[in-house]
């Protein structure tokens, strides 16, 4: 979990922006960038990047402890059934 906390929304913030030029893109080669399905996009892409950006630094502070934290695993002796 503590990768996932570490990776999770940086990588989530790279989609969105990235989703966000691709919306951006289409919308306006199609359809001169207006429309109420562009402004829907643009308005759902910014609520999910403010939700990541707001996640993002209490994302890696916990990342950090449950790597930091993490008990190594007994190995078990191999089973001769």
């Amino acid at each position: 979990w503590g990768l996932v906390c570490l990776v999770g929304p940086t990588l989530l913030l790279i989609l969105t922006i990235l989703l966000y030029a691709a919306a951006n893109f289409i919308t306006s080669a199609s359809s001169g960038g207006s429309g109420g399905s562009n402004t829907i996009a643009n308005v759902l892409l910014y609520l999910v990047g403010a939700a990541t950006a707001l996640t993002w630094l209490p994302g890696v502070i916990v990342g950090i402890v449950l790597l930091a934290t993490r008990k190594p695993h007994q190995q078990q002796p191999p089973s001769l059934l």
